[in-house]
């Protein structure tokens, strides 16, 4: 599963749809990254392009604060994995903020980041996560 929006003991995970993407490459289709297969290299959306702007977009089922977002990888390192990325949140699907900008480590081990839920004091609901 590429993106997992996590949750805690008392906060549930939260279900998503891939809402838009910028292309795939061959069996790395972007409905890939709903289901955690580590053990299978099929299991990840790949861009058909090493040039940007690649990003998938993910509608979740229902507004949230959200805290933190985990990627799961391929149980072996892989060269697609992120070396780079910037996560948006936004209501609309259209209109963005930057809730973070990082990198995965080229490893198996899934990696979860904290995401900033406040901006200028306030709490930043999402509905859409634009990953790329």
């Amino acid at each position: 599963k590429m993106a997992t929006v996590e949750g805690s003991d008392d906060i549930p995970a939260i279900d998503y749809s891939i809402h838009q993407f910028s292309s795939y490459t061959g069996d790395h289709k972007p409905s890939n990254i709903l289901h955690n297969s580590p053990g299978d290299p099929k299991s990840r959306w790949s861009s058909s392009s090493n040039q940007p702007p690649q990003y998938i977009v993910l509608k979740l089922d229902q507004m949230a604060i959200l805290k933190s977002i985990t990627f799961g990888k391929f149980e072996q390192s892989h060269v697609c994995n992120l070396k780079k990325f910037q996560i948006f949140t936004g209501l609309d699907g259209e209109h963005w903020s930057m809730i973070l900008e990082d990198g995965l480590s080229n490893n198996s081990t899934a990696e979860t980041f904290e995401l900033r839920h406040v901006i200028t004091g306030h709490q930043v609901p999402s509905l859409f996560l634009k990953i790329g």
